[in-house]
């Protein structure tokens, strides 16, 4: 494209913004003769330091663990305290019948639990394994986020726990409930010593 200058000459003028160009290499090179800003090195930046990092694989699948225990542990005592409190045991069933009154209790339990500690960014697993479950700034997910999470876990587990296996392709180690939610599990701050 060419422009006429005011004292009548004619200059070549560039299509597009100006600014630097991409050429051979790792570097930005600018423009020429165009009075682009100097040479930009591009260089990929490092994680930020200082702040919690991502939690092991191994980490993550004992803290799990511990919370399946807990869970394993509860229902019991749960089912325990309600029959105390004026209800009725459940029927019993035998282990290849499967029905919904079977299976709702554990799963409402499961939901539940879940619900409770990751709002507040926590787990029995989580406390005993030194991890903390955090947004993208940091801070525990909350009510909305935790519940997104232990809902999208049910699906997790109902899939053979290939929404748990994810963690094992994904950069920072997220299952599907954890991108589901935006969380992630992080290493808890240790405590200062006295």
């Amino acid at each position: 494209m060419t422009t006429s200058g005011p004292d009548g000459s004619r200059a070549e003028k560039s299509v597009g913004r100006p600014g630097p160009r991409w050429e051979a290499g790792d570097a930005i090179v600018p423009a020429s003769e165009a009075g682009a800003p100097e040479v930009i090195e591009a260089r990929t930046l490092p994680p930020p330091s200082g702040g919690p990092q991502d939690a092991q694989i191994w980490r993550r699948s004992m803290a799990w663990l511990v919370d399946e225990l807990a869970r394993t542990f509860f229902y019991p005592l749960l089912l325990i305290v309600l029959v105390m409190l004026g209800g009725e045991m459940p029927d019993p069933v035998s282990p290849t019948e499967v029905t919904l009154t079977a299976i709702l209790p554990q799963i409402v339990l499961r939901i539940g639990l879940s619900w409770i500690f990751w709002s507040q960014g926590t787990s029995p697993g989580a406390m005993v394994m030194g991890l903390r479950i955090v947004d993208a700034q940091g801070n525990p997910p909350g009510p909305v986020r935790g519940g997104i999470r232990a809902l999208v876990e049910i699906v997790s587990i109902s899939m053979l726990l290939v929404g748990f296996a994810w963690a094992l392709f994904t950069r920072r180690r997220q299952t599907w409930h954890d991108l589901a939610a935006g969380t992630y599990i992080v290493d808890a701050p240790r405590a200062r010593e006295a």
